[in-house]
């Protein structure tokens, strides 16, 4: 018999951290009994970037899909994130992560979701899409980041979202050079000449002097920071006359959390010049 598979079901991730929107740094891997059954019905997982795909053989016939989308079998996955720095960029993470899992599920009771939906409550994943660990006892030993539970519908291929959305944080520009401490009339602006907040005298752990500048709203996090940020002299209030010293300075370094000035509690992404 000839082999020909078919497009079941598609789930994308998605994180407007990253320039292309696409969050591919995941695992996926069935749990015993969901293993189990795909084995037995001809379903198989590719996981390929950012695209979770559930693929069939269905047969020559064609009725093998007939009757596996009329059986509602759920189908369940443990979810795990690679990138060990997901936690320093993304928003709305449960505090309660350590005893929770996230759950996304295609279904609500016995009711599918529509497809293109997304499988979470908000327009981007929060901690009202966790659930106590207690209630997957019976699915795994380790607990994973999250658990992927769907079911497959009449509506093939089906097609849903999960979609996580990037901290946005207060930076401070922390300024430790010497050179550039000994500059006058130091400012941060953007390319619309708005100035950071500062400069405050501050004096770090080490006892080594800085000057400080703080943006006034939060600034979301991103892979590339589309605002562009510019240390200058010889700034005097909204004067479009300054020496620009550094005209591109980096963004902050999520692989990094530094909490020299602020506790690690504050909603702030410290930048060291």
């Amino acid at each position: 018999m000839i082999s020909q598979y078919q497009t079941l079901l598609t789930v994308s991730l998605e994180h407007d951290y990253f320039a292309n929107n696409q969050f591919s740094r995941f695992t996926l891997a069935p749990f015993a009994e969901t293993a189990d059954y795909m084995h037995k019905k001809g379903i198989l997982l590719r996981v390929r970037g950012a695209a979770i795909t559930l693929l069939a053989d269905t047969g020559e016939e064609g009725d093998k899909l007939k009757f596996l989308l009329a059986e509602g079998y759920p189908l369940n996955f443990a979810i795990n994130i690679t990138d060990p720095d997901f936690l320093n960029y993304t928003d709305a993470i449960s505090d309660a992560l350590a005893s929770s899992v996230y759950y996304f599920s295609s279904y609500q009771q016995e009711d599918l979701l529509p497809t293109d939906s997304a499988l979470h409550q908000a327009a981007a994943v929060t901690g009202a899409d966790t659930k106590p660990v207690e209630n997957f006892a019976e699915l795994f030993f380790k607990k994973p980041f999250g658990v992927l539970s769907l079911k497959l519908s009449s509506v093939v291929p089906s097609a849903y979202r999960i979609n996580f959305k990037a901290k946005a944080t207060y930076w401070k520009y922390i300024i430790v050079s010497e050179y550039l401490l000994d500059m006058d009339h130091l400012a941060v602006v953007d390319s619309q000449q708005q100035a950071f907040e500062g400069p405050e005298q501050a004096v770090l752990p080490n006892n080594q002097k800085a000057l400080v500048f703080s943006s006034g709203q939060p600034i979301k996090l991103s892979e590339r920071p589309a605002a562009v940020f510019s240390l200058v002299e010889s700034y005097a209030g909204n004067a479009t006359r300054y020496r620009v010293v550094k005209r591109s300075l980096p963004g902050p370094d999520v692989s990094r959390i530094s909490a020299a000035l602020t506790d690690t509690t504050t909603n702030s992404s410290e930048i060291f010049i």
